[in-house]
């Protein structure tokens, strides 16, 4: 039947894809993606301008992705979903830069020169930082806990949720607790928590354990698909279709089936040669990888987990595109590292700013695109910088393609604004740029379908991980969710989601069948010299 699948994945993000892969190269699924998006890959998808000189051509959500290693379980993932067709370029040092008003701190990818570099710069707090990174290690070990807690069979779960359990009480203690109580020295705390922006949680909110798996996450240093974050989707994509699998875009799922309780498919709108045709579709499991508010509250026709609802979105942020005329190693100096652009220590602060365009610019994320990846031709920068979703409510309601100029003449003070902030780091700056366009909140919003426009969805918050339905297998029978809200935000955080819900439905064994026919394949290819390429 044409309208029948083993099963649908709801969107194409990483989440979405890696559970898609997964299904169709280890259990032979044949899996349809449907996408409401013109393009696959959610936010690893690229988008690309033409002026009178130069093609730009910019990520929308991957600036670096951290621990690509041999034998690590998501390094292995990326392999076998792309059957070894992904190529990774290590960031030079420092991968990330932050730059505070009275001095600037270059991040290693070397840990222990890391950590040397904090103990130099703080020395009567060397204890104290040392201790932190135990702590750094220990999250990610109970993190491992955790994924196996979901992913293996009973009883060895139960055994898994025991040693969770043991050491969720210190991990969910809120980041600022824990430096408050561990560290003296304002600008340590600062330094510590600078790359909240990867997470868009602020130390009052987030919890211990998701800040250091950040820091866990980069401790190796920063890596770029090579040929662009589209390249992630464009590797993963033959691996869905070649087990008899499809992945459709501008296809809105507008409800999930139920019938006898149970999850049966689900309808959307598709374009078919200029005209939206109403279809529906069948599948055995149904996987949403849309986020589980909008899955619960809105794809269902009798909502569930109204609790849901008490949870705040993420933080939101604008980002100002730019493509540049020269290059900004030769200009700048830059040599293809991030840089975080504060303006004071109280990272708590930051995200108060209820008019962007006409507040003192406070804090952004500088990134250069171009840099990280060699086969880009002309050159790029991205500025991000947080903002307040009201700020945006009153042109919510209007057409997206159009919301006018009072609309667009914000943007343009939101952007004259921030690369005048980064041109007292970086002089010359301004006048490299050959072109400009900004991304509201409206934006993410409007191509996520995130509630508020939220940067990763649900916050990193302990009420979050409080809730007992953002499981893999939720409450309906042949529903799951995958993605970001499974376990952790970004980009490896996502996919790791996704093998989340793969194990769950490929087999009752979970990990037990799931991992050793990743790592089999991944052995094979790269005896043939297949295997995905690493360069450092």
């Amino acid at each position: 039947m044409k309208n029948k699948y083993d099963t649908i994945v709801i969107g194409s993000g990483i989440g979405g894809l890696t559970t898609a892969a997964l299904l169709a190269k280890a259990y032979h699924k044949k899996v349809l993606v449907l996408e409401q998006h013109w393009t696959l890959g959610g936010l690893t998808h690229e988008f690309e301008r033409k002026t009178a000189s130069n093609t730009y051509n910019w990520d929308v959500g991957v600036h670096y992705i951290g621990f690509l290693q041999q034998g690590d379980l998501m390094t292995e993932v990326y392999d076998y979903i792309s059957n070894g067709q992904l190529e990774w370029e290590k960031i030079k040092d420092p991968f990330d830069t932050f730059w505070y008003p009275d001095f600037r701190f270059g991040v290693s990818s070397d840990l222990e020169q890391y950590k040397k570099d904090l103990c130099a710069l703080f020395p009567k707090e060397k204890k104290a930082i040392l201790r932190f990174f135990k702590h750094v290690k220990s999250a990610a070990n109970w993190a491992a806990f955790w994924f196996l807690k979901e992913t293996l069979p009973r009883p060895l779960s139960w055994i898994m949720a025991l040693l969770k359990k043991s050491q969720e009480g210190f991990f969910m203690q809120t980041t600022q607790h824990y430096l408050d109580k561990n560290f003296k020295d304002p600008k340590l705390k600062a330094l510590l928590t600078s790359q909240w922006g990867d997470y868009a949680t602020i130390p009052n909110e987030s919890i211990l354990w998701g800040h250091c798996m950040i820091v866990n996450h980069y401790s190796i240093g920063g890596f770029y698909p090579k040929g662009g974050s589209k390249t992630i989707a464009q590797s993963v994509v033959p691996t869905i279709e070649a087990a008899g699998g499809r992945c459709l875009c501008n296809a809105s799922v507008n409800e999930i089936l139920i019938e006898n309780g149970q999850a049966i498919g689900c309808t959307y709108r598709i374009k078919e040669q200029g005209k939206w045709v109403e279809k529906t579709v069948y599948a055995d499991n149904i996987v949403s990888s849309i986020g589980a508010k909008n899955t619960f509250r809105k794809l269902l026709r009798n909502p569930i987990h109204p609790e849901i609802e008490q949870i705040q979105s993420g933080h939101t942020a604008m980002t100002i595109y730019l493509g540049l005329k020269e290059n900004p190693k030769e200009k700048l100096g830059v040599t293809g590292g991030n840089f975080w652009l504060f303006n004071h220590y109280n990272h708590n602060d930051f995200v108060k700013n209820e008019d962007i365009a006409k507040n003192p610019a406070q804090f952004c994320f500088l990134s250069f695109p171009s840099l990280k990846d060699p086969s880009r031709k002309a050159h790029t920068a991205e500025i991000v910088a947080f903002t307040q979703y009201k700020t945006f409510e009153q042109w919510q309601h209007t057409d997206w393609q159009n919301r006018g100029e009072a609309y667009e003449d914000y943007k343009k003070m939101v952007a004259e604004r921030y690369i005048s902030f980064i041109e007292k780091r970086f002089s010359g700056f301004k006048d490299m740029i050959d072109y400009i366009e900004v991304s509201s909140p409206l934006s993410l919003k409007k191509f996520t379908q995130r509630p508020k426009g939220a940067m990763y969805g649900l916050d990193l918050s302990k009420q979050r991980f409080d809730l007992t339905c953002l499981n893999a297998q939720t409450s309906i029978p042949n529903l799951y969710l995958s993605g970001a809200d499974v376990m952790i935000m970004g980009v490896s955080g996502a996919a790791f989601g996704g093998v989340i819900s793969a194990a769950k439905i490929g087999s009752k064994l979970g990990a037990i069948s799931l991992i050793p026919k990743i790592k089999m394949d991944n052995q094979q290819r790269k005896k043939r010299g297949k295997s995905m390429k690493i360069y450092t």
